[in-house]
């Protein structure tokens, strides 16, 4: 891939993550902007590093499918929630052994849903990170992934009362989905899995953590153009 001269340090492979409400759409929109303005080219996929393009700018409203999809996990997680690091070292696999680059174009990554799968198991199977306990199969799964895309990590956190705001606002306006009101009705478990969240980037992944507490738009600006290290 030939590097365009951006005004700054850009990886070509950025992964989003974070749990609902946390703003990872705004984000998505905010960088994808930026490098169109620097006269680069960008796709944005979801939920997987070989998802296919998408151009919405929000992941609130959701089909059937989705919707279906989501309670059945919620569902089958009270049965077979024990498999779920073993599936999720599988889907790991199986996405980055169909990852490709989208040819000289900069990737924006919304979300993963295997990597969220997992810090939700893991917000109800540990009280606190210090607890955590990944098995070697997972942890070989985040060592192939960063490998094979190179993906620069960053994770968002927000705090609970923020989170709370965005999925009332969405409840207002009837676009709530079945995790915004799961993680909306307990806040100590919501904040737990979060905490597995940023602790899988950080600590697995050698993500970078931004607090992502209603950010203007000039401030998120500001802190990719101060360079995505920093962040």
């Amino acid at each position: 891939m030939k590097p365009k001269n951006y005004p700054w340090d850009i990886p070509d492979v950025i992964l989003l993550l974070g749990t609902d409400a946390s703003g990872k759409d705004y984000v998505a929109t905010v960088l994808t902007d930026m490098i169109r303005e620097a006269g680069g080219d960008v796709e944005k996929r979801q939920r997987f590093l070989s998802g296919k393009a998408y151009r919405a700018t929000s992941s609130s409203r959701k089909d059937f499918l989705d919707t279906l999809q989501e309670k059945t996990f919620l569902l089958l997680f009270r049965r077979l929630g024990f498999l779920l690091p073993l599936l999720v070292s599988l889907i790991i696999f199986w996405d980055y052994r169909r990852f490709r680059l989208p040819g000289e174009k900069k990737l924006v990554v919304v979300g993963h849903n295997g990597l969220r799968a997992l810090a939700f198991y893991l917000g109800h199977r540990f009280s606190s990170v210090e607890q955590i306990r990944i098995p070697w199969y997972l942890t070989s799964a985040f060592n192939k992934m960063k490998s094979a895309t190179h993906a620069h990590i960053i994770v968002l956190d927000v705090d609970d009362h923020i989170r709370k705001k965005r999925i009332n606002a969405r409840l207002s306006a009837g676009s709530e989905d079945t995790f915004d009101r799961y993680m909306h009705s307990d806040s100590e478990r919501s904040e737990r899995i979060e905490a597995c969240l940023v602790h899988i980037a950080l600590k697995y992944l050698d993500g970078r953590l931004l607090e992502n507490n209603d950010l203007t738009d000039d401030t998120l600006r500001e802190m990719m153009h101060n360079g995505f290290p920093q962040i």
